[in-house]
């Protein structure tokens, strides 16, 4: 007797996009840390950013970001950029800013740069 097995196609599109709402169970740590990052006051560190050069990513979402990646101990920069390609739950919290989406998602070097800010305005 033979086997029979589920065909997969990766290529099939869909008709519409997928919610990022749906991509991870009620549960998981990274919405709790988007729950919790923007009840937090950010101003100081939305005030350091100068205005100048192409549009910044959101603090909260970088922010959310390093959380996210200390709390899994993905501690370099370089490594949480990477995940943004990787990882469901690193794509949910950058939200919109995925590669599917945008040209590219917060890069190591940004998300290095936040840390620094966010240091000096702790």
């Amino acid at each position: 007797m033979s086997a029979t097995f589920k065909t997969v196609d990766r290529k099939t599109p869909y008709i519409l996009p997928p919610s990022m709402d749906d991509w991870l169970p009620r549960d998981h740590p990274a919405r709790f840390i988007v729950g919790v990052v923007p009840t937090l006051d950010l101003e100081p560190i939305r005030a350091a950013y100068a205005g100048r050069g192409s549009e910044a990513y959101d603090p909260s979402v970088l922010l959310s970001l390093l959380f996210y990646g200390y709390a899994t101990r993905s501690l370099s920069s370089r490594r949480i950029e990477a995940a943004t390609y990787d990882s469901v739950a690193f794509r949910y919290i950058a939200g919109a800013a995925i590669p599917t989406m945008t040209p590219s998602p917060p890069s190591g070097s940004a998300l290095s740069q936040a840390r620094r800010e966010t240091a000096q305005a702790a």
